[in-house]
């Protein structure tokens, strides 16, 4: 009765996540921008590159051949490189007036946030808007059409994008997209329903003032990862931030060619997570171990022969109702040959949730930027 109990609490917090939350979001997300963008007061874009030689010469481009109509400017910072990024650097400021170097001499410091925080006091315009050397804008109306969501009303300080990874063969592929699509769908649908918690740098613009109100990174210097999370969690607000989700405005990127990578880029998120705000963190508890105890507790029951057939049926409305919302996402956002692998990838993140996800934060060491 205990099991059924758990069961039944876990299954119901799921259903209302996908049906208050999940539902309304994923039925408004736009098929295109379906306007031109306006001229802006002007944009820096930011962008921390260490070791990037060989990610610059194809990503850097179509940032610099962005079409806006104002003042703008990239403002790429070098992280004490040791390879060939400078010249590469040098050799496309040579034929972008509007791309601006920023040199840091010597790694002192872990992480990338002191290298972020130099291209933020170089930039010369109120708006910012961050992505990373690996990622790849998905048209020339990215910079405008997320400058003017930032824009848009006077009490818009974030606007949070997406990043999507781009589509290859393989089950470390499939997993790592099906995976970020999760994570996508859960932070920018809570935005959306006045409850922002985080954003992700590949994608993410704010206000200069943002930077300067919580007094930089200072408040989160010891904590090697979450450059971008920590700031928007600690200012966002439902006022105060937007979501952009034309898929116009979207920034792709690699996924992690490997198991390592992947595990590596996870422990670095965890251990961000560790430092949100404490109602953030138990919100974002109770949904991870809502699925965790939905699937626990359904097996666990299906093994004893315990209400098989209550057990069954609430599984299938779960379910469905998951495949249903994920269906249209994905057909939205292009995501493609994930909903026939969903039954199991669910499954997997269920157990990434109940085993790895505690083990990376009891787990001291990490990975960082190098």
């Amino acid at each position: 009765m205990v099991l059924l109990a758990i069961f039944s609490l876990a299954t119901a917090v799921q259903l209302m996540l996908y049906w208050f939350v999940y539902a309304p979001f994923v039925f408004r997300l736009p098929l295109g921008a379906g306007h031109s963008p306006s001229a802006n007061t002007g944009v820096s874009v930011i962008v921390c590159a260490r070791n990037a030689a060989q990610l610059l010469p194809k990503n850097l481009p179509p940032l610099l051949e962005q079409q806006v109509a104002g003042a703008w400017e990239v403002v790429v910072v070098d992280d004490a490189s040791e390879d060939g990024t400078p010249a590469v650097l040098e050799s496309f400021a040579a034929r972008f007036p509007h791309l601006r170097i920023v040199r840091v001499e010597q790694k002192i410091f872990k992480g990338k946030k002191f290298a972020l925080e130099q291209g933020v006091r170089a930039a010369r315009f109120e708006t910012l808007l961050f992505t990373d050397a690996d990622c790849t804008p998905n048209s020339a109306q990215w910079l405008s059409l997320v400058s003017d969501k930032l824009l848009e009303k006077n009490t818009t300080r974030i606007v949070l994008g997406h990043g999507p990874f781009r589509t290859r063969p393989g089950w470390m592929n499939a997993w790592s997209r099906f995976e970020n699509t999760h994570v996508a769908l859960q932070y920018l649908a809570l935005a959306s329903a006045g409850l922002p918690y985080m954003g992700v740098g590949r994608n993410l613009g704010w206000k200069k003032s943002v930077f300067d109100q919580i007094g930089g990174f200072e408040r989160h210097k010891s904590v090697v990862s979450g450059d971008d999370d920590l700031l928007v969690n600690a200012v966002a607000t439902k006022k105060n931030t937007v979501v952009c989700l034309y898929p116009e405005t979207f920034m792709v990127s690699d996924a992690p060619s490997d198991w390592r990578a992947w595990l590596r880029q996870k422990q670095r998120h965890i251990r961000s997570g560790h430092h949100y705000r404490p109602g953030h963190q138990a919100l974002l508890t109770i949904l991870a171990l809502s699925h965790v105890l939905h699937y626990f507790c359904m097996f666990t029951l299906l093994f004893l022969g315990i209400g098989t057939t209550y057990v069954i049926s609430l599984y299938g409305v779960r379910f469905v109702s998951a495949v249903l919302l994920n269906r249209r996402l994905y057909n939205r956002w292009g995501e493609q040959g994930l909903l026939p692998r969903f039954w199991l990838f669910d499954v997997w993140l269920a157990v990434y949730y109940g085993i790895m996800a505690p083990f990376f934060l009891i787990n001291k060491s990490l990975i960082a930027w190098t």
